[in-house]
């Protein structure tokens, strides 16, 4: 449903609508929430060269199919929020392991619009249904200064820092 393509974003708005009716769509992805952050997670840890077997792709097909999928994981991620209520919509991305990962944060800085857009949209989605995930750990664990040194470790801290980036310039 989240496809770069309109095309394919057609038929597939057009499959789902079919299948589950509006006043059905929460309830769908609630029963699936577990499965869709698994997956999500899994996609979200290719990169190009492990998502497409470079024996039938060149490098710039799997870098667009790369980037395709990538957007439409992080924009699926985010309607999901979007779509369930507030008491699942905050449960959601608790599981995930994609948020955790160093790699993750790269998509903001990503060659790609369409990944960068994704992100923001995402970032979006956990500043307004899940704030709880923009909380900074304990100060003793990630992002506190370093002997010899009066400033947070940056690196270990990015990710809840441009997540709050991210979100505040998108709201």
């Amino acid at each position: 449903r989240f496809d770069v393509d309109p095309s394919v974003r057609s038929a597939a708005n057009a499959s789902f609508s079919a299948f589950f009716p509006p006043n059905k769509v929460a309830e769908a992805l609630a029963f699936c929430a577990t499965d869709l952050v698994r997956g999500a997670d899994e996609m979200l840890a290719h990169t190009a060269q492990t998502l497409c077997d470079p024996k039938l792709y060149s490098p710039e097909e799997a870098s667009e199919t790369y980037e395709r999928c990538t957007a439409a994981t992080l924009l699926a991620l985010s309607h999901s929020l979007d779509q369930l209520p507030d008491d699942k919509a905050a449960a959601l991305l608790l599981p995930s392991t994609a948020l955790t990962r160093p790699s993750f944060w790269k998509f903001a800085t990503h060659a790609s619009v369409l990944v960068r857009a994704a992100l923001y949209t995402l970032s979006r989605s956990i500043a307004l249904r899940a704030p709880a995930l923009l909380d900074p750990p304990a100060p003793s664990a990630v992002g506190a200064p370093q002997p010899g040194n009066s400033v947070p470790d940056l690196p270990e801290a990015g990710p809840s820092l441009m997540l709050k980036a991210a979100a505040a310039a998108v709201l």
